[in-house]
């Protein structure tokens, strides 16, 4: 069975070339003498409708291409949202299509000819809540295998938004909701503990007297002080703020975590935290159904979305 799972990620607007850093509402509001008339999903789905023909990105070696009969407007209690199945694949190798069982060659896929494939890409924005308006959202990018569609995808839409000078960008979530998770439904497999500095005890450095030192632990069952410790410094590391690593007055130079999943084993780097993407796995019988029923996947999508908004600052108060 072919693994799906979706790679999640935010998204904030804000205009260019100015100094400020300030973010720009996703959703019209109006609240005394505030107000602005700017909609996201308007511009979303513009860009959708503008990138309907498959386009050749020859620099990529990759077609591109959005299924406009797919787009879908979405308005629930507490968010609005828009999406859409993405056609994406890569050209520029040979290659011989075999047939698995009679291990025939069946096709022989030529250098100009893609191997394309569907993506789902859902856009969930949180409404505005009084006077305070939100200024960041959640993008969602489904993942086939290997194969996805954020990096093209955001390369586009910075290029439309750059056409009104508006910069888009991208981020990672704070992962504290995912780790919990993983601690909670027993995924963590290993946690490692690393040091470039051999231990000072003599009897520890009977062979080497300098090299990396790792402790690792199989199937760990984390302390509550140890696990709100590595939440912690999850949260200051992915935000980009250089901290020490230090458990119970101990540092570290990382720490390293592998759980699963899906059928494959993934490992969180303390020291690359910034640049981690969260890919939540989706269950085979979803990925099944989304086939012929896409509203269901795009329920689940919903569903695995909501509770990352419990810890991300999506909205700005307009008084403030």
């Amino acid at each position: 069975m072919v693994t799906s799972g979706l790679l999640i990620s935010s998204f904030t607007l804000k205009k260019r070339f100015k100094r400020s850093e300030e973010k720009i509402g996703l959703n019209p509001y109006k609240f005394k003498n505030f107000k602005s008339d700017f909609d996201i999903l308007t511009h979303l789905k513009n860009f959708m409708i503008a990138h309907q023909e498959i386009r050749d990105d020859v620099k990529k070696k990759k077609l591109f291409g959005i299924d406009i009969e797919t787009i879908k407007e979405l308005d629930g209690i507490n968010y609005r949202a828009i999406t859409c199945i993405i056609k994406c694949g890569s050209y520029g190798i040979e290659a011989e299509i075999t047939n698995k069982d009679t291990k025939n060659v069946v096709y022989t896929r030529r250098e100009n000819e893609a191997d394309t494939k569907k993506f789902r890409c859902l856009f969930y924005i949180p409404k505005n809540v009084e006077n305070n308006v939100t200024v960041k959202g959640i993008v969602v990018f489904q993942m086939i295998g290997n194969f996805g569609v954020k990096s093209i995808t955001t390369e586009y839409l910075k290029n439309y938004f750059s056409q009104i000078e508006i910069t888009y960008e991208s981020n990672m979530i704070s992962i504290s909701n995912y780790f919990q998770r993983i601690i909670r439904d027993d995924k963590l497999s290993k946690i490692t503990f690393v040091k470039n500095n051999i231990s000072p005890d003599d009897s520890d450095n009977i062979f080497v007297n300098k090299g990396k030192e790792e402790r690792s632990y199989i199937m760990p069952q984390l302390k509550n002080n140890i696990f709100d410790t590595i939440l912690g410094l999850i949260e200051t590391r992915s935000n980009g703020i250089s901290s020490i690593i230090e458990i119970e007055d101990k540092e570290y130079d990382d720490i390293k975590m592998a759980f699963k999943v899906g059928d494959s084993t993934k490992t969180i780097s303390l020291q690359n935290i910034s640049q981690f993407s969260i890919v939540e796995d989706v269950p085979d019988e979803i990925y099944r159904i989304a086939i012929i029923n896409p509203e269901i996947f795009i329920g689940y999508i919903i569903e695995t979305i909501e509770p990352y908004c419990d810890n991300m600052i999506i909205h700005h108060n307009l008084e403030e």
